[in-house]
């Protein structure tokens, strides 16, 4: 899924939509009981190849592409982070995750939907720490690795989106399911008590999705231009309402984040997000 020509639509629902992301469909799985829903602590153990010229290429085997494309990434991201839990002593990450079609609707806990429906849409992509799960539409999947999706008016261009656009929305996302885990975000388990602002949360989760990216990068799995994709998408989802409640940082701190994280490719080196105001 390579960049395609940039239309400058704004999406004003996605103001917020990094802040969580949702579940998905895997393998004709539906998601009814918490017991039915996909995990992705028991996805397969799929062995990649670094000698794969585009791993991150969108391609597709029975499901749709943005499907399968969906998956991988989600894949590779949890084996990166469960060996750096392991090595913590931490257990092993698990989250719920749904990923649905153009025009379905899957639910969600109602405080977690911007409109109070309790269903997702096609503008969703996000982690809801409620439910412990991702979602993400492919039809707003799509719409990001063709730069389709805006949050500020900048219509700054510095480099082409493209598939790892998505694979950044998708590191974010699980970064946040990472952050639940710790208890750094308010969960049902700790009576959804927020530590620390959304904006602190938000540049956190985009170091961490850096520190993935330059896993990546080390085990030569990504195509010329991945990175530029990501940078570009982290500056598109930049707002200005520093004042609002779901301020998710500028365009230059979020860029600024992924880049932190992916200089310097550990963990740790995103602590200073942590740290409030």
């Amino acid at each position: 899924m390579k960049a395609a020509r940039r239309t400058g639509i704004t999406v004003a629902l996605l103001t917020g939509f990094l802040l969580a992301g949702t579940p998905s469909t895997f393998a004709g799985f539906g998601w009814h009981a918490a017991a039915d829903r996909p995990r992705v602590g028991a996805l397969p153990d799929t062995t990649i190849s670094a000698e794969e010229s585009s791993y991150f290429a969108t391609r597709g085997t029975g499901d749709s592409p943005m499907h399968e494309f969906l998956v991988s990434v989600l894949n590779d991201v949890h084996r990166y982070w469960s060996k750096q839990w392991s090595a913590y002593g931490y257990p092993i990450p698990d989250v719920a995750f749904r990923f649905p079609a153009p025009g379905e609707q899957v639910p969600i806990t109602v405080e977690c939907t911007r409109d109070g429906t309790g269903l997702s849409n096609d503008a969703t992509a996000q982690y809801c720490a409620i439910d412990d799960g991702i979602v993400i539409s492919q039809a707003i999947a799509d719409l990001i690795g063709r730069g389709e999706v805006e949050v500020n008016d900048d219509h700054i261009d510095r480099y082409r989106p493209g598939d790892f656009s998505v694979a950044y929305v998708v590191a974010h996302e699980y970064a946040h399911n990472l952050q639940a885990e710790l208890g750094l975000i308010g969960t049902s388990a700790n009576g959804r008590a927020r530590r620390y602002p959304v904006h602190t949360e938000e540049l956190h989760a985009d170091c961490w999705s850096g520190v993935w990216a330059r896993s990546a990068s080390d085990r030569r799995i990504l195509d010329p231009g991945d990175i530029g994709e990501a940078i570009q998408t982290t500056m598109d989802f930049g707002d200005y309402e520093v004042w609002a409640h779901d301020h998710h940082g500028t365009p230059a701190q979020r860029a600024d984040a992924f880049l932190a994280g992916l200089a310097g490719g550990a963990p740790t080196v995103c602590d200073g997000y942590l740290q409030t105001d």
